[in-house]
């Protein structure tokens, strides 16, 4: 997981400040806790992150709930927004089963489970892929994701994944 090390929020993003109206501790999936704010969401999880709370917010935190939030296929999230190191502009948050990258140009996309695996002994966003520009997506024998640099499918039956 070295390519991701840098813990500096990116500064063109503005994390989630306190709203009146939040409550603490609402209950959010399998145990764990949510709160609101004015620009986000903080996710907690007693075994997630060392039991630290982690902040999810824009894009990104728009594509999260898209797919599903701590309940989804991401499950809950392991870090703050990062910024995409060695990148232009480019940040991501780390969740339980793969990453959610945003940048100009890709916008919000998803990547989780085996593609997101294989796109790490790839390099993540600084391998041959580079950036994921779709979120996974449904073909006729498994999963897709594409990218930058081309793209990776998981096949359905077998369990295999092909890369372009």
């Amino acid at each position: 997981d070295a390519p991701h090390s840098d813990p500096q929020p990116t500064p063109a993003h503005r994390p989630p400040s306190a709203r009146a109206d939040a409550k603490p501790g609402e209950p959010a999936a399998n145990g764990g806790e949510a709160q609101n704010f004015a620009n986000g969401r903080n996710y907690w999880h007693p075994l997630v992150a060392n039991g630290f709370a982690n902040a999810v917010w824009g894009r990104i935190g728009e594509r999260y709930l898209e797919l599903g939030a701590e309940a989804g296929s991401l499950m809950y999230p392991t870090s703050n927004e990062l910024p995409c190191p060695n990148r232009g502009f480019c940040s991501f948050n780390r969740f339980e089963t793969g990453n959610i990258y945003w940048s100009p140009t890709t916008n919000a996309q998803a990547v989780w489970g085996a593609i997101f695996q294989e796109y790490g002994r790839q390099g993540y966003e600084n391998g041959r892929f580079g950036l994921p520009t779709t979120s996974e997506f449904d073909t006729p024998d498994g999963k897709q994701v594409n990218f930058e640099g081309g793209w990776i499918r998981w096949i359905r039956n077998t369990g295999a994944l092909i890369t372009s």
